[in-house]
């Protein structure tokens, strides 16, 4: 639950950069930039967290411009429905608690998940699917409108229909 309050550029090549994506990985943590915290914070976030965080480049002086937040996810639901979902790779090892990860060739409707995942926030991470982040329709739509996710894509993820 500690985080960090301030972190650096440590390679020349992403030291280059003048500004920061809205979303990205800082040091093994996921930050967000203001903009994007923004629209976070009008959504149900659960026990989730939003943490300042300045961001220098590599001389440890000079601050990247904005502000910036480490993103902590800490609602866990569990929806994967691997009998139902495509183009996932399953766990080959023991040591590892989730059952598989998204195929970097993932495409729209490839991971299903069931109707339980409606309740709560509408961001979180399934344990049983390592690598992936699911967020609700309404803050999909929300992020996609405000064009805050660069080069970044989301799947269409369908809700199985239980009989």
């Amino acid at each position: 639950d500690v985080l960090p309050t301030e972190m650096w550029t440590v390679f020349e090549d992403d030291d280059r950069r003048k500004t920061l994506p809205h979303i990205f990985m800082a040091g093994g943590y996921l930050a967000v930039s203001e903009k994007l915290a923004d629209i976070l914070r009008q959504f149900d976030l659960g026990a989730s967290r939003l943490t300042p965080v300045r961001l220098l480049h590599i001389d440890r002086k000079t601050p990247y411009p904005g502000e910036h937040f480490l993103f902590q996810i800490k609602v866990r639901k569990r929806g994967f429905e691997p009998d139902h979902s495509a183009r996932w790779r399953p766990n080959k090892y023991e040591w590892n608690d989730w059952i598989g990860a998204p195929m970097l060739t993932q495409q729209d409707d490839d991971i299903t998940v069931n109707p339980t995942i409606r309740a709560g926030a509408d961001i979180w991470i399934d344990p049983d699917l390592d690598r992936a982040l699911f967020l609700s329709d309404r803050l999909a739509s929300a992020i996609r409108d405000a064009k805050l996710l660069g080069p970044l894509r989301l799947y269409r993820t369908p809700i199985l229909k239980l009989n």
